[in-house]
């Protein structure tokens, strides 16, 4: 749903992911889990909800093998179809006059302009959630400073 940034240095972060070791790896991916998870209920308690389909299709996927976390409506097609939706309420829609087409069941075509009304982006998937990402990176350090010990050989603590 949100558009990704290219960063400065991304490739190079992504070596040094590829050759951690399995410990460091799982210790990251242990504090991805957890700090998804926390980002998972922001977005769960800011998520309009009429009967609960939306809600019940936001989940949270951490990929070990890259580090990476995705958090939103992820799931098989036909369950993201079923929530098509989350991504109008998340990003809005302007309003627009749109040409339609009415099949009755006897077989008579009937065609018109309808007027859609604009919706206001609501942001509850794909907002900045800074707070939470700070949270995660201070997580992150120790984590770095654990590994790094390990590495060097000096295991005090």
């Amino acid at each position: 749903m949100a558009r990704r940034r290219k960063l400065e240095g991304t490739d190079t972060i992504k070596r040094l992911f590829r050759n951690l070791p399995d410990a460091a790896r799982s210790e990251m991916a242990e504090v991805l889990e957890d700090g998804s998870a926390d980002i998972q209920k922001a977005v769960l308690r800011e998520t309009p909800r009429r009967k609960g389909a939306l809600q019940n299709a936001i989940r949270t996927k951490v990929l070990k093998q890259t580090l990476s976390a995705k958090i939103g409506i992820i799931g098989p097609p036909a369950e993201r179809r079923s929530v098509f939706y989350g991504r109008i309420l998340d990003l809005g829609r302007r309003a627009q006059v749109v040409k339609a087409v009415r099949r009755a069941p006897s077989g008579k075509v009937s065609r018109y302009l309808m007027r859609v009304r604009g919706i206001a982006a609501k942001r509850f998937i794909s907002g900045p959630r800074t707070d939470a990402r700070a949270l995660i990176a201070n997580r992150l350090r120790g984590v770095w400073d654990r590994i790094l010990k390990r590495l060097s050989g000096g295991n005090d603590g």
